[in-house]
């Protein structure tokens, strides 16, 4: 090749490495890699920023790498809020149902009967629970509860479950004030008549009329799962003390003549229950409902509770004043309340009656209200 041949080769070959240089210095040197704080300064969550597939476990700040890093500075993140603690659910003993340690009722297990206080409570919407007598300790103590803790024994004379009767009617507490966590509207029922011990279903619902129709069929479950008394044979149905006063109510309206309603116990009747002594109760009940119907106005008498007995007079108001001076003079001593005239419905007669039975305990005297 001649001289000239070599140096047009020699110019091709300059230029060519004059281009790649030129390429290689254009090209923009890499990025380092963003870091937790630079994603956030750039607007995105720790959830947008995360890699497709990763995990959604929280990282610790004790993880190695992170712990060799040295901080970056970037601004401040607020720590993310705590659940309000009030959405959490009740878990545990409290919403599955608890048993004491010391129950009695239930010899053969508890577990049944857990169960349906637990079910109990969840249809209230509140607490339910079985409290039983413990004449040794003269408080009700909790056999089992759900919706709420078990509570500490109840002194009887402070706690409105002792004046509840021992029979099949479901009762509210006028005043469930003593009751522990059972607060409101407080229904309470028995599980079993005398002599059977004194044990009661106790249910605070949400709402007191949406929970009548539910607390008798459990009541009677609870009765058949626990040890209370022999089984007793079956007795004919009784009247309710409602229906009681409505039958008094259209039978005075149709003979024309006054009506006047009583409730009427012993001053003393709280004594004779706590000796659960079943002869003595059913003998003081006789002697009061003799001692009642010997008087001429008294047209009928009815068992109302434990020692607990309702009059039918055909006396008005003013009569109906001096009857109670002159069954209250007489010994033992007694408390009345009673309504009169009898107007109303039945219920409300009722209610009136036993407000003035309360008025009566805390004066120490017979009451009379208007009906």
């Amino acid at each position: 090749m001649s001289t000239l041949g070599w140096f047009l080769l020699l110019l091709v070959a300059a230029a060519v490495a004059w281009v790649v240089l030129r390429g290689r210095r254009a090209t923009p040197p890499p990025r380092p890699a963003l870091g937790r704080d630079d994603l956030t300064s750039l607007g995105l969550s720790e959830v947008r920023a995360r890699e497709p597939g990763a995990s959604p476990v929280r990282e610790s700040s004790a993880s190695p790498a992170r712990a060799a890093a040295p901080p970056r500075p970037g601004p401040a993140r607020p720590a993310p809020a705590a659940a309000p603690p009030a959405l959490a659910r009740p878990s545990g003993p409290v919403a599955d149902g608890e048993v004491s340690p010391d129950a009695t009722l239930w010899p053969d297990g508890a577990e049944p009967a857990r169960h349906l206080l637990a079910a109990l409570a969840a249809h209230a919407g509140g607490a339910a629970g079985v409290l039983r007598y413990d004449a040794e300790a003269d408080a009700y103590v909790a056999e089992a509860a759900a919706g709420a803790r078990l509570p500490e024994p109840l002194p009887a004379d402070r706690c409105p479950l002792h004046r509840a009767p021992q029979d099949g009617e479901l009762t509210l507490l006028d005043e469930p004030s003593g009751m522990g966590p059972f607060t409101g509207d407080v229904l309470v029922r028995a599980l079993a008549a005398p002599p059977a011990a004194r044990a009661f279903l106790v249910v605070a619902p949400a709402h007191a009329d949406a929970a009548v129709g539910q607390v008798g069929p459990f009541a009677d479950l609870l009765a058949g799962l626990s040890d209370l008394a022999p089984a007793a044979p079956p007795v004919p149905a009784r009247p309710s003390r409602a229906a009681v006063i409505r039958e008094e109510q259209e039978a005075a309206e149709v003979e024309g003549r006054p009506l006047a309603f009583a409730l009427v116990t012993l001053a003393d009747a709280e004594e004779i229950l706590a000796r659960e002594a079943p002869d003595e109760v059913a003998e003081a009940e006789a002697g009061l409902r003799r001692r009642l119907a010997d008087h001429p106005a008294v047209r009928r008498t009815e068992p109302f509770g434990d020692l607990l007995v309702g009059a039918f007079l055909d006396l008005d108001p003013d009569g109906v004043a001096a009857w109670c001076e002159s069954t209250s003079a007489s010994a033992p001593a007694v408390f009345i309340g009673a309504v009169a005239p009898v107007d109303g419905a039945a219920a409300d007669v009722r209610a009136a009656a036993a407000d003035a039975l309360h008025d009566a305990y805390e004066q120490q005297r017979a009451q009379v209200v208007a009906g």
